[in-house]
């Protein structure tokens, strides 16, 4: 009896699925919703963490936090970790249940613990600003590092802010530059904006006004907003350059004449 039930839910949630990705069939969301609340109402984890997700986003259904938390939190009670973690976010945003830090930052770290990345790095941002736990910058530097080496491109931006300032780790100029790049690499456009930090002071790299200018433009045109304040104040220190150089000439040719 198990057995057809298992194969039943099985394929309700393959149709949910189909409807949700549009594969062979108009996407629509509002049968994947249907299909998804059928699998969950027959204790599919998956199918509730969907249902939780759904309601989160108004996939298919109207946007419902109240709701999104209730299936979320029946789905972490079943052990689906990305629930877990989920219910954490809830916890800490106030959405759908009342703002706990402390009970956030347990379920993090519960779903840390289980490697989700999301987790792991949230973790490290609960120990960085002392949200649920007491602050402390050596073990958010530890998760943030963590999730950095998984891929994290925001990890490897905060791993290269925590060796900027020395929070945490021995202040290291080049390797926050080496991470800030590798986070860059992926399209992380605070990391961008940061290679031009590094460039324009020097840092990690050799100073650079040129190429400070190409990352705060690219950060820029990206929309980060912060980095389109240095475009102006590196745009002048470049023209002030150029002046210099022509100046140093000027004299340069001035004194060959003298000797002349």
């Amino acid at each position: 009896m198990e057995e057809i039930k298992a194969k039943i839910v099985s394929n309700i949630l393959h149709l949910a699925y189909i409807y949700h990705k549009g594969e062979g069939i108009k996407q629509n969301e509002e049968e994947a919703f249907k299909y998804f609340k059928l699998a969950a109402d027959m204790e599919c984890i998956n199918s509730t963490y969907n249902v939780g997700l759904c309601y989160s986003k108004g996939k298919g259904v109207e946007q419902n936090n109240d709701e999104a938390f209730k299936y979320f939190k029946k789905a972490a009670d079943l052990g689906h970790i990305d629930a877990i973690c989920n219910v954490g976010t809830c916890y800490y945003n106030g959405k759908g249940v009342e703002k706990n830090y402390t009970k956030a930052f347990k379920y993090y770290k519960k779903a840390a613990d289980a490697k989700n990345v999301f987790a792991i790095f949230n973790v490290a941002l609960c120990y960085q600003n002392g949200k649920g736990v007491k602050q402390n910058h050596e073990e958010a530097f530890k998760y943030f590092k963590n999730a950095a080496d998984t891929g994290n491109s925001c990890a490897m931006c905060n791993v290269g802010t925590c060796y900027i300032k020395g929070k945490g780790v021995k202040q290291d100029y080049k390797k926050a530059f080496k991470y800030f790049e590798n986070a860059a690499k992926d399209g992380n456009v605070n990391a961008m904006c940061n290679i031009g930090t590094c460039y324009f002071n020097g840092e990690g790299v050799e100073k650079n006004y040129t190429k400070a200018f190409k990352y705060y433009k690219e950060a820029a045109d990206m929309g980060f907003i912060p980095a389109k304040q240095f475009i102006e104040k590196t745009k002048q220190f470049i023209e002030k350059r150029k002046r210099n150089e022509v100046a140093d000439v000027l004299v340069t040719m001035g004194n060959k004449k003298q000797k002349i």
